[in-house]
C-alpha cells in the first residue's frame, strides 16, 4: 500500500521533493514494501487459480444433462445412485456430479468390463471434467467401491423379490409351513423358477447381470471390495442351504454351493452369449441337480452357514 501511495506521489511533480524526503529518510523501506508486495501478489494469483477451478468445477456441475429412461436396471444421472441426500442447492450439484461418475463407472463395466476402467475414460463417458473424478473420489479404487455399493443398493429389493418367491413356492407345498408335502413337485416348481430368473436376467436385467458378473469373477480387487463381495455371496449361499435342507440334502452346505455354481454358470453363459439359452436344458439340469440333492439319503448335521466357504 505504502509502494503504491508512493508511485502515484512520485508521478505528481509537486510531491517529487516530498517523495525524495521519504525516501531518504527511510532507505531500507522500499526493498521491505516490495517483498511484501511481491509475497502479495503470488498469494493472490493463487487465489484467483484455486477459485478458478472451483468455478469451473461448479460450472461443469450445472451442465449436467438428462439421460433418456432404460428398461435393462440401467441407473440415470437423475436417479440417485446411493443413499446421500443433499442438504443445499450447492450440495444438489456436487450430488449430481458424482452420480453421473458413479453411474458412467457402471455403464463401462458392464459394456467393457473393469479392466476398461480409468479415470480418463469415466470422465469421458460421465461428461464431467477429468479433475472431478480425482475430487470427489481419489482412487480408481474408491470409485470402483462406490459403484459396488450404487449397485448393491439398486439391486436390493430384486434380491429380496427372489427370496420372497422361493418363501412362497416352499408354503405353496408344505403343510403348515413346517413340512413339504410333495418333494419332487416342490423341486419342479423351484426349477421353474430358476429357469425363469435366468431368463429375465437376459432380457429385463441384463445390464445388471453384466455388472454383477464384473464384480463377482474379477481375481484383482481390493480387500474392502473382497469382503463386500464375500457379504454377498453369504447372503445367496444361506438362502440355497436352507432350499437344500428342506428337499432333504444330506450336504446341504455342499449342496448350497453346487447350486449356486450351476445358476451362475447358466447366467454367466447368457452374458457371453447375449442371448437366451436353451430354457428347456436349463430347468432340466437344475430340476436333475436339485431331485439329486434329494436322492441322496436322510439329511445329516450341517455345519453352520458361517462356517460356508465362499462361493466366488
Amino acid at each position: 500500500m505504502e509502494e503504491r501511495e508512493l508511485r502515484q506521489d512520485a508521478s505528481n511533480p509537486q510531491n517529487s521533493c516530498a517523495n525524495n524526503t521519504l525516501r531518504a529518510a527511510n532507505p531500507h523501506d522500499n526493498s521491505s514494501v516490495e517483498s511484501r508486495e511481491n509475497s502479495t501478489t503470488a498469494q493472490n494469483s493463487a487465489a484467483r487459480d484455486d477459485q478458478s477451478h472451483r468455478l469451473s468445477l461448479d460450472s461443469e456441475l450445472s451442465a449436467s444433462t438428462e439421460a433418456p429412461p432404460t428398461t435393462d436396471g440401467r441407473p440415470t444421472t437423475e436417479e440417485p445412485v446411493n443413499n446421500e441426500i443433499a442438504p443445499n442447492k450447492k450440495a444438489e450439484k456436487r450430488l449430481r456430479a458424482k452420480n453421473k461418475i458413479i453411474a458412467a463407472t457402471l455403464d463401462i463395466i458392464a459394456t467393457k468390463g473393469l479392466s476398461s476402467l480409468s479415470h480418463r475414460t469415466i470422465a469421458k463417458m460421465a461428461g464431467v471434467q477429468l479433475a472431478m473424478t480425482t475430487y470427489y473420489f481419489g482412487t480408481l479404487e474408491n470409485i470402483i467401491e462406490a459403484a459396488f455399493d450404487a449397485f448393491i443398493d439398486q439391486t436390493q429389493h430384486y434380491r429380496e423379490s427372489i427370496n420372497n418367491k422361493i418363501e412362497a413356492i416352499y408354503k405353496k407345498h408344505s403343510a403348515n409351513h413346517t413340512k413339504l408335502n410333495d418333494i419332487p413337485a416342490y423341486i419342479e416348481d423351484l426349477a421353474e423358477f430358476f429357469t425363469d430368473h435366468i431368463d429375465s436376467e437376459t432380457t429385463n436385467h441384463a445390464y445388471l447381470q453384466a455388472v454383477k458378473c464384473q464384480f463377482l469373477f474379477e481375481l484383482n480387487t481390493t480387500d474392502p471390495m473382497t469382503e463386500k463381495v464375500q457379504v454377498i455371496n453369504q447372503t445367496l449361499l444361506d438362502l440355497a442351504e436352507l432350499t437344500c435342507l428342506r428337499i432333504g440334502s444330506n450336504a446341504p452346505r455342499i449342496d448350497a454351493h453346487l447350486l449356486i455354481y450351476t445358476i451362475r454358470q447358466l447366467e454367466l453363459s447368457n452374458v457371453k452369449e447375449k442371448q437366451r439359452t436353451d430354457r428347456r436344458f436349463n430347468k432340466e439340469a437344475i430340476q436333475r441337480l436339485l431331485q439329486g440333492f434329494h436322492l441322496q439319503g436322510p439329511p445329516e448335521k450341517s455345519l453352520p452357514v458361517s462356517q460356508c466357504q465362499t462361493s466366488r
